[in-house]
């Protein structure tokens, strides 16, 4: 059985690059990058920070809905990988709309002090 066991363990090894999503590291370091952008202030350097994180996110998503099939089949394993799929997407959605509410928060105070 031990074996058989050995292909959808290797499976795990393609998720090592989303550690970070699931131990709360990028999150954290989203609300860092987020804290860190000149109390509030607009700029268009912190602006063009968060687009580009913002944006480095949304690939990230897409890379996660095609990092493995939603179902892999090995003799004596099938393994779904559609819930962890679906719960990294959720995460770093999250952390996207973190992204996307600090840009929104800048461009709402710019407006209002022109």
């Amino acid at each position: 059985i031990e074996h058989f066991f050995e292909g959808p363990a290797a499976l795990l090894t393609r998720f090592a690059q989303y550690e970070d999503l699931l131990n709360g590291d990028a999150e954290e370091a989203a609300q860092k990058e987020i804290n860190a952008r000149e109390g509030g202030a607009e700029t268009a350097a912190t602006l063009a920070s968060l687009a580009e994180s913002s944006q480095a996110l949304r690939e990230r998503i897409e890379g996660i809905k095609e990092v493995i099939p939603d179902m892999v089949y090995f003799p004596m394993f099938a393994v779904r990988a559609v819930e962890i799929k679906q719960m990294l997407v959720r995460k770093a959605e999250d952390i996207h709309s973190m992204y996307v509410n600090a840009i929104a928060e800048d461009n709402r105070e710019h407006m209002q002090a022109m």
